[in-house]
């Protein structure tokens, strides 16, 4: 019994020394507990509310202020002791104690981390309202060292020190945590389930019963199915669902199902899952054939980058503040206050997928279809061809129509506006070489002319020398 208990411990050390941010994790949350140990017995000795001469005479101004700042300084000591429970993955590495578990391309949140996350985020909440508390009262801290005793004086260093290592330790397990996503491919959180998902749908549904009619249960339930079959790029499964929409889920018309989102107040948004977005995406063109063929829109306009609302993310968001990660991934305020409706061509023409883009436009698509943003977010208003990077995508939009003289803002706020035209979008292609190839194929140089000066542009010494080089190449017709 005690051979096997010491393997284990010898095991887990080794663990623990391979691991880098493990290693810093466990060290910060040993001092964490030795200096809370320290504190506590400092917090006994020096606070006592009955004989606090600090708190005496409420008409004092500065005297409140002294006892706010001491009950401050004994709660930030008894804040530190939960960080205790965040090594315990580290120490115990059991299914009780995990954090992540993948399940069908799925990254699951475990509710170990759900609830390591929650004592994060309150202690960085209330490391926040110290600090800037502290520092707004300054002049009558200073007062307060004056007229406090040693033991209290010490009681206010000690709670600096264990500010800075909580502050520490915090940032170490932000990093702990990246350290896993990364390790299992899937650093976004927006992409994860919560284990606890389940079980509150569960809930929902015994308390929604009745209030939802069976076709909404059997319709919800066939959008989440179809969603993930085409997330997972499982044909057969796509083909099966599709097939029994009107037989099992009551559906007789797909797309009447994912209807556009509004844009609420021009500002916000929320997906409908629309399948063919995510299909033309991937570049799973069998799927978007599918779908397709069973009557969705290829202009339906959706949410892509939406944001899957959950603990992990406010985790994140508040956790961003301080701490600064290297999983490469924008800050997800941005993904929720800044909404943008795209067709599915977009897609397509972003990634460059030549035979999605082809069959789109052969089943309909606007090669000229303009996103809808919120109003503070004009940069995203473009048409496909702005955002296409491939010289097959290229031709197969100009061939089919594409204004390639359409004026639109580009710039990434709406403070500074600037306007370009896809004729000044050439540098990620070869230096402008695809376009002004492009200009010499399908454009009358009269054309081009007549948009340089009706557009403002008759100083523009870009134009004139693509004007130029497109004559080379092109004489005028």
């Amino acid at each position: 019994m005690l051979t096997k208990l010491g393997k284990q411990t010898l095991k887990t050390f080794g663990d623990i020394r391979n691991s880098y941010f493990a290693g810093w994790l466990v060290a910060c949350s040993l001092f964490v507990v030795l200096l809370n140990a320290f504190a506590l017995v400092i917090v006994s000795l020096a606070y006592h509310p009955a004989k606090n001469h600090l708190e005496d005479g409420p008409e004092d101004r500065d005297r409140r202020v002294c006892g706010h700042w001491l009950r401050l300084l004994r709660t930030m000591h008894f804040v530190g002791l939960p960080n205790i429970m965040l090594i315990a993955p580290v120490v115990f590495p059991n299914e009780f104690f995990s954090l992540y578990r993948a399940k069908d391309k799925r990254m699951i949140r475990r509710p170990y981390l759900l609830f390591c996350e929650m004592i994060v985020s309150a202690q960085l909440g209330f490391m926040m309202y110290v600090a800037v508390s502290q520092l707004l009262n300054v002049p009558v801290i200073v007062q307060c060292h004056r007229e406090a005793h040693e033991r209290q004086v010490v009681l206010f260093y000690s709670a600096a020190v264990l500010w800075l290592v909580l502050l520490r330790q915090i940032v170490i397990f932000c990093r702990f945590l990246t350290h896993l996503k990364l390790q299992a491919d899937s650093s976004n959180d927006s992409s994860h389930t919560s284990a606890l998902g389940n079980y509150t749908l569960y809930f929902r549904g015994l308390l929604s019963f009745s209030m939802i009619s069976q076709r909404k249960r059997l319709t919800k339930e066939f959008k989440k199915l179809l969603y993930r079959a085409v997330a997972r790029g499982d044909v057969l499964t796509v083909e099966t669902i599709l097939s029994e929409a009107q037989s099992k889920y009551q559906i007789d018309h797909i797309q009447d199902v994912y209807q556009p989102p509004m844009l609420w107040f021009y500002a916000f948004a929320r997906s409908a899952k629309n399948p063919l977005h995510i299909a033309v995406i991937r570049g799973n063109i069998q799927i978007v054939q599918l779908l397709l063929d069973h009557g969705l829109d290829v202009n339906a306009l959706d949410k892509v980058v939406r944001v899957n609302f959950n603990v992990g993310l406010v985790f994140k968001i508040v956790s961003r503040i301080l701490v600064r990660t290297q999983d490469g991934l924008r800050s997800p305020l941005k993904s929720l206050l800044c909404s943008v409706l795209l067709p599915p061509l977009h897609g397509a023409v972003a990634e460059g997928y030549v035979d999605v883009v082809r069959l789109l436009i052969s089943k309909g698509a606007d090669v000229n279809a303009m996103p809808r943003a919120s109003f503070y977010y004009p940069a995203a208003v473009l048409p496909p061809i702005f955002v296409a990077d491939d010289p097959q995508v290229l031709r197969l939009l100009v061939a089919n129509g594409a204004n390639f003289l359409q004026v639109a803002s580009v710039s990434l706020t709406g403070f500074i506006r600037t306007y370009a035209t896809p004729l000044q979008q050439s540098t990620g292609i070869g230096g402008g070489a695809v376009w002004r190839e492009e200009i010499a194929r399908g454009i009358n140089n009269c054309s081009l002319v007549l948009s340089i000066i009706c557009g403002g542009y008759t100083k523009s010494e870009w134009c004139l020398k693509e004007l130029a080089l497109a004559k080379l190449l092109r004489k005028p017709g």
